[in-house]
C-alpha cells in the first residue's frame, strides 16, 4: 500500500486540472444531496466508459470510482477537493485501476461539469425524481459499539450460529432422519473447509500481485471449484473445471491466475489450449 503515501507521476493535464480547483474553480455539485451527485456526475462522465470495450468486472470498479469523486466534488470544494482529489487516484491506481485512465477521469470530470455550469445548473431537478422530498434526509451509518478482540466470534460461528437459529425457527429445513446439532456441525465443516480453501486462494492471489481490487472476484471464483469439487469427481470435475476456467475469463479475469487457482489450490488440470 505504499502508493497511498507517496507521489505518483500526474500527466501536466491533471496537474493543471488540480491547480485551478486549489485556486477557487467554481464547483456546481457542492452542497448536492448524494443521489443527485451521483446523478449529474454519472450523467457527464459514464459515456465515456460505456464504449471502451472493458469487461463488466473493469467497468464496474471504475463506476465505483466515479462514484467516490462525486463523493468529493459534493462535500469539498478549493484546496480540501484538490488534496482529497489527488490522494483519490493514489488509492485507486494502488487497488489496481489503470493510473492515465483514473487521470483522465478527473480532468475530464472538470472539465465537463466547468462547461455545464456554465451554461446551465448540471444538478437535477425536483421533477426529475431525483431530489429527495422536504423533510427527507439522507441515511448516516450507525455508530458500532467498541467491543474487545476476543469477545467478538469468528465469521465460521456466527454463521453457524445463524444456521442453527434458522433450524430451530424453522426457517431452514432440517433433515427427518437428522439431528439438529449434527447437521449444524456438518455446516460448521463446511465454513471451515470454504475458509482454508480461500485462505490459500488468497496465497495464490498475493504470489501474483493479483490487484486488491480484483479478490473478491477471484474468490468468488475459488468458492465455484470448492463446490465443483464437492459435487463432482473424475473427468466430470476435470471438464467443468477447465469451463469454469473460460466462463471467469470472459468476466475479465487473467487466464493464468485462474489457472494458478485451479492447480494449486484444488489439483484441477489445466484447461486444453
Amino acid at each position: 500500500m505504499e502508493v497511498l503515501t507517496s507521489p505518483i507521476k500526474l500527466t501536466p493535464e491533471t496537474a493543471k486540472t488540480l491547480a485551478e480547483i486549489q485556486a477557487g474553480a467554481a464547483n456546481p455539485l457542492y452542497g448536492a444531496p448524494q443521489a443527485e451527485a451521483e446523478a449529474a456526475f454519472n450523467r457527464l462522465i459514464r459515456p465515456i466508459l460505456e464504449g471502451s470495450g472493458l469487461s463488466s468486472l473493469h467497468l464496474m470498479h471504475y463506476r465505483w470510482y466515479m462514484n467516490e469523486l462525486a463523493r468529493h466534488w459534493r462535500t469539498r470544494k478549493d484546496r480540501e477537493l484538490a488534496f482529497h482529489l489527488e490522494a483519490c487516484i493514489r488509492k485507486w491506481v494502488c487497488l489496481g485501476l489503470e493510473q492515465r485512465t483514473v487521470q483522465f477521469l478527473v480532468t475530464e470530470a472538470f472539465e465537463r461539469l466547468k462547461a455545464a455550469g456554465a451554461g446551465h445548473n448540471p444538478i437535477p431537478s425536483e421533477e426529475s425524481g431525483l431530489c429527495p422530498k422536504p423533510g427527507q434526509v439522507e441515511g448516516r451509518r450507525t455508530e458500532i459499539p467498541e467491543q474487545p478482540l476476543d469477545l467478538l466470534p469468528t465469521a465460521v460461528e456466527k454463521a453457524a450460529g445463524r444456521y442453527a437459529r434458522t433450524l430451530r425457527q424453522g426457517i431452514a429445513t432440517c433433515r427427518s432422519d437428522g439431528d439438529p446439532k449434527e447437521q449444524t456441525e456438518n455446516y460448521r465443516r463446511y465454513l471451515e473447509r470454504q475458509s482454508l480453501r480461500m485462505a490459500q486462494v488468497g496465497q495464490v492471489l498475493n504470489a501474483m500481485n493479483v490487484p486488491w481490487l480484483q479478490r473478491v472476484a477471484y474468490q468468488n471464483y475459488g468458492k465455484h471449484l470448492d463446490k465443483l469439487c464437492r459435487e463432482y469427481s473424475g473427468r466430470t470435475l476435470e471438464g467443468l473445471g477447465r469451463a469454469a476456467v473460460l466462463r471467469w475469463t470472459s468476466y475479465g479475469l487473467e487466464p493464468s491466475v485462474l489457472r494458478a487457482v485451479a492447480e494449486q489450490v484444488f489439483n484441477l488440470p489445466p484447461p486444453l489450449d
